[in-house]
């Protein structure tokens, strides 16, 4: 089992080092003074193997940290301000969302491409490939979560032996689920690694989630004795049911056909397949969308007949998630008024409102469906390539994005304002429009900021699959800094928060709107 894992474990880390290679290729191979086989040199490709093991590090660190730090920051406010015990609620929440994210992602049969590697193609053994990784992911899972549960722990006055218990639960609720899986592929033999969560269990993730911070932020917690029996009673029947994985007869068969039908769905996306099966059931054109176009011609005619074709994709999960807002925003505000206790100021929920935004924003599917059904066709002509036609599509498309993102902004921000009314009818009268306006402008920085990506970058290939790292690598640090405002910014000044939001957003708009105008020209091209 031993060598079996050393050799899947370079199997990855040669299929990581080959992908940033490619990736640096694709950033550089513009630039003169680079060679365009980078995969030749070999100090590029030590940085390879170092951003490699930066990754690994990485996953084990990182989403453990992020875990952690968002439900302490999430708890810690509200359980302080209705005088509940800050680490009952910690526990609670822990445990439920735990519970949740084992549901998500039980790591046995989980499959990635170098999997179909090792499995299939290279014939592995795949009791040892399972049972290895499995357990190289508990031990990641253990030493991951550990130092982040001592820190926040000692800060709510749990012990040590209590963080150690709270590191142990995933593996063992993730052993459960295994167990389970196992259970049901030897009485049914079904599984299916492209659908690996079945529709009864989303309701149950939900609850579970909605149990863990809903409940919790709203002053329900159990008791930090019933808690941590729960733990207890968890880990040891992960425990038990080890016996069972060990003896698992199935691995060869059920391994290998999920890693092939894994591998399937990639390819599938890869070939845009799947995108455009979903697009092309979504969009639809009826006599009421074909009204919206009359009277308008060249490219307003054809934005108008965009956004009608596409009605359902771009309006329906707005719709979708601004009702979840609304849902969210009147909870809060029934909270806030039945509460006999002071609630927390509203205010501090703004950072998380911009994370919030960063999901619900509609500028990445809104700017990949303009690709697939309009601008891959139309680049090959010479006329839509030319600046006039690409800023006065821009400008039209802007407007558009800004509509979608506006409402679900607006919610949050009429909920802010409602929140702050009924927290302290007191404050300066400019706090409320203040605080609206900057939710508002949040919504409009994220329709920018796609929108220029898109123009700037253009990561679409010709499946409609985004294959850009600069364009990866900058809405991956838009989420980060999103994130990290949700978490560490817990207690923000209105006036810095707000007012600073103001002002990022407005310049951020400006300067990403003159860049647009500067070099979409030479950049919104096709790309293989």
């Amino acid at each position: 089992m031993r060598e079996t894992f050393l050799i899947s474990f370079r199997l990855k880390t040669v299929y990581r080092v080959n992908m940033i290679l490619f990736g640096i290729r694709q950033m550089v191979s513009k630039l003169p003074i680079f060679p365009h086989d980078v995969f030749g040199i070999r100090w590029i490709k030590t940085l390879a193997v170092v951003l490699a093991g930066i990754r690994e590090v990485l996953d084990i660190f990182f989403g453990k940290l992020a875990f952690v730090g968002l439900m302490f920051a999430v708890i810690i406010g509200p359980a302080s301000a209705l005088n509940i015990t800050p680490d009952t609620s910690f526990l609670t929440a822990y445990l439920f969302l735990t519970l949740a994210g084992a549901c998500l992602d039980p790591w046995m049969f989980s499959f990635y491409r170098h999997d179909y590697y090792a499995l299939v193609l290279m014939r592995m053994n795949a009791r040892d490939r399972a049972l290895s990784g499995f357990i190289y992911a508990v031990g990641g899972s253990i030493v991951g979560l550990l130092p982040f549960l001592l820190v926040f722990g000692s800060r709510l006055g749990l012990p040590w032996w209590t963080a150690l218990i709270m590191a142990l639960l995933p593996s063992a609720v993730k052993s459960l689920v295994t167990a389970g899986q196992m259970a049901y592929y030897r009485r049914t033999g079904g599984f299916n690694a492209s659908k690996p969560i079945g529709a009864l269990t989303w309701p149950l993730i939900i609850g579970l989630a909605v149990i863990g911070i809903g409940l919790t932020v709203l002053g329900w917690a159990l008791p930090r004795g019933v808690a941590l029996v729960v733990m207890l009673v968890l880990i040891v029947g992960g425990v038990a049911v080890a016996p069972a994985i060990l003896r698992f007869a199935y691995y060869p068969e059920l391994c290998k056909r999920g890693a092939t039908q894994t591998v399937e769905v990639l390819d599938s996306v890869r070939k845009g397949t799947v995108q455009r099966e979903q697009m092309d059931k979504a969009i639809r054109l009826d006599a009421t969308d074909a009204s919206s176009s009359r009277g308008k011609t060249g490219l307003a005619y054809i934005n108008a007949v965009f956004i009608a074709r596409h009605r359902k994709i771009l309006w329906g999960a707005t719709l979708r998630y601004s009702a979840l807002c609304a849902f969210v925003v009147i909870v809060a505000i029934v909270a806030y008024l039945v509460r006999p206790v002071p609630m927390p100021d509203p205010v501090g929920f703004m950072p998380t409102m911009l994370f919030a935004m960063y999901f619900v924003n509609r500028g990445a599917v809104m700017t990949q469906a303009m690709y697939a059904n309009c601008d891959h066709s139309f680049l090959t002509y010479p006329f839509y390539k030319q600046p006039k036609p690409i800023l006065e599509l821009f400008v039209l498309r802007l407007v558009e994005i800004v509509k979608l993102n506006l409402l679900p902004a607006g919610i949050l921000g009429a909920g802010m304002v409602a929140l702050m009314a009924i927290e302290n009818a007191a404050r300066p009268s400019y706090e409320y429009p203040l605080a609206f306006a900057a939710m508002l402008l949040i919504g409009v920085f994220f329709s920018v900021h796609y929108l220029a990506l898109y123009y700037l970058l253009q990561p679409y290939t010709s499946e409609a699959v985004v294959k850009s790292y600069p364009y990866q690598l900058t809405t991956g640090l838009t989420y980060l800094a999103c994130y990290f405002l949700a978490v560490y910014y817990t207690n923000p000044s209105l006036l810095v928060f707000a007012g600073g939001s103001l002002v990022f957003c407005v310049l951020y708009s400006v300067v990403a709107c003159m860049a647009v105008f500067r070099f979409a020209p030479r950049t919104f091209r096709l790309k293989a």
